[in-house]
């Protein structure tokens, strides 16, 4: 889903799961103007499970997405 936060100020994301096993999540950005998904890391971004954390935003993350991969023993599903 779209978020419209305005410079400075944190971010939130967070999703549901259902799963019989307990899954995995690898959460992924894509900068504006790039074709590859990057893994998120770094002192700004907090990810706990199915939720994501952005500290402070700046004008440099407009335009950029994010999704997470979810992975239990049937399989990977990602949301964006």
């Amino acid at each position: 889903a779209d978020r419209l936060v305005n410079d400075g100020h944190p971010a939130h994301f967070s999703f549901q799961v259902t799963s019989y096993t307990q899954p995995t999540y690898r959460w992924q950005r894509l900068r504006t103007g790039n074709s590859e998904w990057e893994d998120i890391s770094g002192p700004v971004y907090f990810t706990t499970g199915n939720s994501l954390a952005i500290e402070q935003v700046s004008l440099a993350d407009s335009g950029d997405r994010f999704r997470c991969l979810i992975t239990n023993p049937m399989g990977t599903t990602v949301t964006e």
